[in-house]
């Protein structure tokens, strides 16, 4: 069977069996309209959404699109897994920056030695490498094995927030991915290529909490180095936000 899989081997597997579950159970929200309360709200996501684990302003995020589809009298089924990629990636601005911590490496001269201005060193951001995983309803940046995310991780410890899967982690170990950030895929507002095609920035709205207090731009450059990845993946986000506004039309 799978349980003996290695997860960081078989990841998109993995998403596909364990993270995105099979079946497609419908919740008819006729039955549970406006009275729904926050315990039974909190319930139905469960139930809908991949196990992944987020910050609590996403999570609060998701919890409002499922009480507002509730609301609406529609039909909730299972969040579907769309696509897994392993890469390089660039938070750009006090919002994302404010998620995905950078990567911050002394800036130094052409000889190696550390640049300094009015006698403090210099730093400039490096990217950092994560999963980008995408469903219908969203593009998750999920954390990796990088020179950041090895701060949470601590031996004899248990897992911390935000901390990448164990490489040593099999399918029955059953280990929840975390999430740096969840962004709706209806928040996506443009995609720009850069660097001849070697870079992907996308420009995500802000959540609403985000949005008063550091503005309207949530911004990541994917740094694929390598333009038929880009083309790949500016295509399929560009599928995602077509069949997004198909069901939205219906």
């Amino acid at each position: 069977g799978y349980m003996k899989l290695s997860i960081t081997v078989n990841l998109e597997l993995y998403f596909r069996l364990f993270v995105f579950p099979a079946g497609e159970p419908q919740i008819d929200s006729n039955n549970n309209t406006i009275e729904v309360d926050n315990e039974k709200l909190a319930d139905i996501v469960i139930e809908t959404s991949p196990r992944i684990q987020l910050r609590p302003m996403d999570r609060e995020v998701s919890e409002q699109a499922t009480r507002k589809a509730l609301e609406s009298a529609e039909i909730l089924g299972l969040e579907t897994f769309k696509k897994v990629w392993q890469g390089e990636i660039i938070a750009c601005g006090k919002t994302a920056t404010r998620r995905i911590s950078p990567h911050k490496q002394l800036l130094r001269g052409f000889h190696g030695d550390p640049q300094s201005e009015g006698g403090s060193f210099r730093f400039t951001a490096e990217s950092r490498r994560v999963i980008l995983c995408t469903s219908g309803a969203a593009v998750y940046v999920i954390t990796d094995h990088d020179e950041v995310s090895k701060k949470t991780i601590r031996k004899r410890q248990k897992r911390r927030f935000a901390s990448p899967i164990s490489e040593q982690a099999l399918f029955q170990n059953a280990q929840w991915p975390h999430a740096l950030a969840r962004l709706p895929v209806e928040s996506l507002k443009r995609i720009t290529i850069g660097f001849g095609f070697q870079r992907l920035v996308l420009h995500f709205a802000s959540s609403d909490a985000e949005k008063f207090l550091l503005g309207d731009d949530m911004t990541l450059i994917m740094a694929t180095a390598n333009k038929l990845v880009t083309v790949k993946l500016l295509q399929h986000l560009q599928d995602l936000v077509k069949e997004l506004q198909e069901e939205l039309s219906v």
